[in-house]
């Protein structure tokens, strides 16, 4: 087995300076992220990609939602197991907003979307597992982001 590489200790101004080098070389500051380090740190550091881009001073990523975009979101959410109950308002913030200004509210999105209740297991109660789920979430995200 190969020896494992000395992981980077990143402060937040590491993560700042990186996220604007990458803002001036060109590169789409996207949250497909290919530097996982950069992305889990900004996370770490500022509590989401978007408000570390925010506090870098750079254009955090739009993405461009049309209504069979919400659709075909909230179904790829829902075929890879990831929540689509109440937890989708603080992990895809954007989504949950887009959805309820096409559908009018969450739960029409996952009606147009082919989603019933019966299939949507209902939140617990704990905080901590919001959290963790969450966590998870994010997680899943890019390790499937870095894979394509």
């Amino acid at each position: 087995m190969p020896p494992s590489l000395p992981q980077r200790s990143w402060t937040a101004e590491d993560v700042l300076e990186a996220i604007r080098s990458t803002a001036e070389s060109g590169e789409k500051l996207s949250p497909a992220r290919k530097d996982w380090g950069l992305f889990s740190n900004a996370v770490k550091h500022f509590g989401s990609w978007r408000k570390a881009t925010l506090a870098a001073g750079c254009e955090p990523p739009q993405r461009s939602w049309t209504k069979e975009l919400v659709i075909k979101a909230v179904q790829e959410r829902h075929r890879r197991d990831l929540p689509v109950n109440s937890l989708i308002y603080k992990q895809d913030p954007s989504l949950a907003a887009t959805a309820n200004s096409y559908f009018g509210s969450w739960r029409a999105a996952l009606v147009a979307a082919g989603i019933r209740q019966k299939q949507v297991p209902r939140l617990k109660s704990s905080a901590r597992q919001v959290q963790i789920a969450a966590r998870l979430d994010t997680l899943e995200q890019t390790i499937g982001s870095k894979q394509s």
